[in-house]
């Protein structure tokens, strides 16, 4: 939509970066003027609305978001002491595996001469 408006816009030597400028721009030099009907405008409007939801939802929420940053923040330590004393156990008591079984089975540490990362690469020849 913004990219239809900018196009209409250079027709008219027209034309901003800017989306909230774009909207103006249409709204000067079309709607009043009566070229499109003000619907058209509010629709762009509401369009334009909800872009700015959507971006402060995602530099929010997202997957790379404030919260997303300041839970890693505030869990990075506590995650880095469990994974140490659980390593520090499975060296204290010579386990080679420990696993996580509260919820789905998961490997917390395996001994390094378990790890056969690099004999499988080789056999899909990725090395």
């Amino acid at each position: 939509m913004f990219y239809a408006v900018l196009a209409l816009l250079i027709t008219i030597d027209k034309g901003t970066s800017k989306h909230g400028g774009v909207i103006a721009l249409f709204d000067e030099h079309f709607v009043k003027k009566g070229i499109f009907q003000k619907g058209i405008s509010k629709i762009l409007h509401r369009a334009f609305d909800y872009r700015q939801i959507g971006d402060y939802r995602e530099k929010k929420f997202g997957t790379n978001g404030e919260l997303f940053q300041k839970q890693d923040e505030i869990m990075k330590p506590v995650q880095n002491k469990v994974f140490t004393a659980i390593k520090d156990v499975a060296k204290a008591e010579d386990l080679d595996f420990i696993f996580d079984r509260s919820g789905d089975v998961m490997l917390l540490f395996a001994k390094d001469e378990y790890d056969v990362t690099a004999l499988v690469l080789d056999k899909l020849k990725l090395k």
